[in-house]
């Protein structure tokens, strides 16, 4: 906004106000410049990160929103009606807790059954060997330990062994316990992998929170070193047209935010007008009629015509 246009729209006395207030906003720095020139001190911060370093305010920007964004995701999250509608994967810390817990149970009950599963797999190898029924060239490990490590459990090997028995047609008591524990086994497991996946998703956005705070401190922490040497490389002539520039700028905003104050009156007073006049006279006249009409209906019923 120029200053031209803003004495077209401003008052004269808005114009000296505006001034005024902008006189007395910068009243140290007009004294400092007097006391001592154009020196780079009266540079602020902020502006010579913008005109020197505009990555690092940019990196630190972007890591404050994302931060905020995160923040208010795990605020919103430990409300009572909370509905994780976008599939974040932020949970409220008391599900995260009950989560963990029942990973622990789940965890723990796979690996009994897995143990179990070897064991009763190598009661029946046993039973088969014993019985001169087992093929030749048959190695144990193939059906009693393959896949059946806590690393990679796969619980549907368990049932090779039982495949073994029906093709040498061996009957095992051991068979019906074996088949319940894969099953069993297999559940487990499957649940304690999506709690493992459902935690992970939400332990992502934690540890993503972690680095945003670092990230920024180290921004925050490099800041004065970068502006301090900054500050010594601005000659008084450089810092003279980044003072006026920064000084102009002030009573510009000053200007504008006489001129949005009189733009919100206008507003407020146009909605006045429509609130006052929106129901146009066509309308009132139809309006009119139709209740003439119901009238004249209400008279002939009870007999005026």
């Amino acid at each position: 906004m120029c200053p031209k246009f803003s004495r077209l729209i401003l008052s004269p006395y808005q114009v000296r106000g505006a001034f005024a207030n902008y006189v007395n906003l910068l009243k140290s720095d007009f004294k400092s410049i007097a006391a001592s020139g154009w020196g780079p001190e009266l540079i602020p911060d902020e502006e010579i990160l913008h005109s020197q370093f505009p990555e690092i305010l940019e990196d630190m920007e972007q890591a404050q929103a994302r931060l905020t964004e995160l923040q208010a995701l795990f605020s919103a999250a430990d409300e009572e009606d909370f509905e994780d509608t976008e599939n974040t994967g932020v949970m409220a810390g008391d599900e995260v807790k009950g989560k963990k817990e029942e990973l622990k149970t789940f965890n723990c009950e796979w690996k009994t059954q897995l143990k179990e599963l070897k064991a009763l797999a190598a009661n029946i190898f046993t039973e088969i060997k014993v019985a001169g029924l087992l093929p030749s060239g048959t190695k144990k490990g193939y059906y009693c330990t393959d896949g059946l490590s806590q690393k990679e459990p796969q619980f549907e090997n368990g049932k090779r062994i039982l495949d073994l028995a029906v093709q040498v047609r061996h009957f095992s008591e051991f068979a019906e316990p074996l088949s319940q524990i894969i099953e069993q086994g297999a559940v487990a497991r499957e649940q304690a992998q999506k709690l493992e996946q459902s935690l992970a998703r939400h332990k992502v956005l934690e540890d993503e929170v972690k680095i945003l705070k670092a990230t920024i401190k180290g921004i925050e922490n490099r800041r004065d070193e970068l502006v301090a040497s900054a500050r010594q490389k601005i000659s008084r002539d450089e810092a003279r047209i980044v003072i006026i520039e920064r000084l102009c700028q002030v009573l510009m905003n000053t200007y504008q935010a006489y001129l949005r104050a009189d733009q919100r009156a206008c507003i407020k007073a146009i909605e006045n007008l429509w609130s006052k006049y929106a129901v146009t006279a066509k309308t009132i006249e139809a309006e009119r009629g139709a209740a003439s009409e119901q009238l004249n209906a209400f008279l002939v019923e009870l007999g005026y015509e």
